[in-house]
């Protein structure tokens, strides 16, 4: 069997492990490790197969038969064409690296069996989610890749902190995905079918209303924004960094949060034909970019600021997508994954490092962690938007669009590739730049287990930035069918942006060695890690909810309580009536028959003296008596 005919065995092969786990394997940690690992490592290797063959333009599916309701027919179906190959190769290979990374940082947990039952559940989702060919398929992937995510991030539940920002993602998100439900049982009423083919098809044959199809699409949307961290349901995401850090890692590189941006995609016909709620996916992304962006210039915390960092990424992918380009947003979530789960990792090994996520903790540890170092510089250039390789930065064709749909979002959007160029050279500067803290005189370069997979996804994220490289044909171009134009003058503001920034923040190191927060920013700092305000309205309208829900309740305590109450107290006189009633006459009566048939019965058993003769004399008199009601009976007529 070829690789295309195999594809559906990669979502398979973890959700195997994890049923294998669960019903007790998990106990034996070596072995939970060693099964996960080895399921990604053959998921891996069936999606890079695919994906050669859908490059060759082979398209395969597989479904079942799952309900079949008032003539509709619904099906669990996958499917293979190349923008899910490309999605599942990318989930499987950064999930592997992050799988043997995992294996080495939660060794000294005695939960570890647990821990990779759930992680394989969680990559298992996603690949089932990139493949699925149906709406219904995607929706029971979508609902649990987050549950997967509440489970991971309060895995350390003992931990302060772990089980609030677990339940916070979890009700977050299951907010926006109402949205997706209702868009999805919208679409399946309209058409009948769940088919994600004959969805697009319907879409843009014009099948469905115009005024039902935005309203759709903004149903969609809004569950995407919710995965996806992008405004207003941004909140949960910096928080989610009490999860392991290789949660963190894959959460934030090729899973849960790329769901989104892989929904909009994978259903981009539909959003194409619904131009307006294209625009709103545009300005939601730069507004997220803008807000995440300068969170992250004031954050005092290494994975949290990687966080803000993502939110920012996620929205200008958002951007891509919203101006009309498919290609842009695709290329920035290819790139993205590799060196943001690099950036994560190498977090993970700080972290191991200096015993925390603090920046106070950290500085200078470029002399005691020099490969660490080299990885995260080379991360955070390609962040910052440098020109890592030979190829065009992934954001360039982001701008492009931007700059082709609307000169205003464009600024917009450069205005935040300005902020990622400026936290990008923050982080590192902190981190690895100036004076050693005392934790960090005591660091040293993390173990192999950690640093052999960090070195080799770092080896990685070249290629993801030459994914749609020029010198090398514009291989995503070619494999999406769809292409971006050059526009030297947007290359050249967004390069010289990106190097503005690099260059004043590594200034700003050196001008302020001692300084977390640049004093250039303290007077905006407040507004900037509050989000603007959004925080504190969040948190009143969290409270305005608790209030609404107490009034509620003592309303009903007041009303419902009470008059269940009165009806209670009333039913219990009627039964207490109806026991003395029963007690009193209907007793009394069943008592008085019984005594009565008693008096009767012990009357009439005198006669029963097992004597013939007696019985005799009875039969005779009895005779009698008749022969002589008979004669008077004839004597009276």
């Amino acid at each position: 069997m070829s690789g295309a005919q195999l594809f559906w065995v990669a979502p398979i092969l973890p959700l195997l492990v994890f049923a294998l786990l669960a019903i007790g394997l998990a106990r034996y940690g070596r072995l939970a490790t060693g099964l996960a690992i080895s399921a990604m490592a053959g998921s891996a290797g069936v999606s890079m197969l695919a994906l050669l063959a859908s490059a060759q333009g082979k398209h395969v599916s597989v479904s079942m038969l799952w309900l079949a309701v008032g003539g509709r027919r619904l099906t669990l179906a996958l499917w293979l064409d190349q923008l899910s190959a490309l999605m599942a190769t990318l989930v499987s290979v950064v999930g592997l690296i992050i799988f043997i990374y995992a294996a080495s940082y939660m060794a000294a947990d005695s939960r570890r069996g647990r821990f990779f039952a759930e992680f394989s559940l969680f990559t298992g989702s996603m690949l089932a989610l990139v493949l699925a060919a149906d709406l219904i398929t995607l929706f029971i992937a979508w609902e649990l890749v987050g549950l997967c995510s509440y489970l991971l991030i309060a895995f350390w539940y003992e931990r302060l902190g772990a089980p609030a920002a677990a339940s916070k993602a979890f009700f977050v998100t299951r907010l926006a995905d109402l949205c997706l439900l209702a868009g999805v049982l919208l679409l399946i009423g309209t058409l009948g079918t769940g088919r994600i083919d004959a969805v697009l098809a319907a879409s843009t044959q014009g099948k469905i209303a115009p005024a039902l199809l935005l309203a759709i699409a903004f149903l969609l949307f809004t569950g995407a924004a919710g995965k996806s961290a992008q405004f207003p349901f941004q909140g949960w995401l910096p928080d989610a960094m009490l999860a392991p850090t290789p949660v963190s890692a894959l959460l934030h590189s090729a899973t849960m949060v790329a769901a989104g941006v892989f929904l909009v995609a994978r259903l981009y016909p539909l959003f194409q034909v619904a131009a307006s709620a294209l625009q709103v996916v545009a300005w939601v992304g730069v507004l997220t970019a803008l807000l995440g962006g300068a969170a992250a210039l004031v954050e005092s915390d290494l994975k949290r600021t990687l966080a803000y960092s993502t939110m920012s990424q996620l929205g200008l992918m958002f951007v891509g997508l919203g101006s009309g380009s498919l290609l842009a947003g695709i290329v920035l979530l290819v790139a993205h994954a590799l060196y943001k789960a690099t950036l994560f990792l190498g977090a993970g090994a700080v972290d191991r490092a200096v015993e925390g996520t603090a920046f106070a903790r950290m500085g200078g540890l470029a002399r005691r962690m020099p490969l660490t170092a080299l990885v995260f510089a080379i991360s955070a250039a390609a962040l910052a938007g440098l020109p890592v390789t030979l190829a065009l930065p992934p954001k360039d064709p982001v701008l492009v669009a931007a700059w082709q749909a609307s000169i205003p979002l464009f600024v917009a959007a450069l205005v935040a590739s300005l902020l990622t160029a400026l936290y990008s050279a923050r982080v590192f500067g902190l981190v690895f730049l100036g004076v050693a803290s005392e934790p960090a005189q005591k660091a040293h370069e993390a173990q192999r287990g950690l640093l052999i997979p960090l070195l080799v996804l770092a080896g990685l994220v070249p290629i993801g930035l030459l994914a749609n490289a020029a010198l090398l044909g514009h291989p995503l171009s070619q494999l999406l069918g769809t292409a971006i134009p050059d526009v030297p003058l947007v290359t050249f503001i967004t390069l010289s942006v990106a190097m503005i920034g690099v260059l004043l923040g590594l200034w700003a190191r050196r001008a302020w060695p001692a300084a977390i927060m640049w004093p250039v920013l303290q007077p905006v700092t407040p507004l900037f890690a509050s989000e603007f305000g959004l925080k504190m309205l969040y948190r009143v309208l969290a409270q305005c909810g608790f209030w609404t829900v107490d009034r509620l309740a003592a309303f009903d305590r007041r009303i419902f309580d009470a008059f269940a109450i009165v009806v209670a107290r009333a039913t219990l006189a009627l039964v207490r009536a109806s026991g003395r009633f029963d007690a009193r006459r209907i007793d009394a009566a069943i008592r008085d028959l019984g005594q009565g048939i008693l008096t009767f019965s012990q009357r009439v058993r005198v006669i029963q003296t097992g004597h013939i003769e007696n019985y005799l004399l009875l039969v005779f008199v009895w005779a009698v008596g008749v022969i002589f009601v008979v004669v008077l009976a004839a004597v009276v007529r």
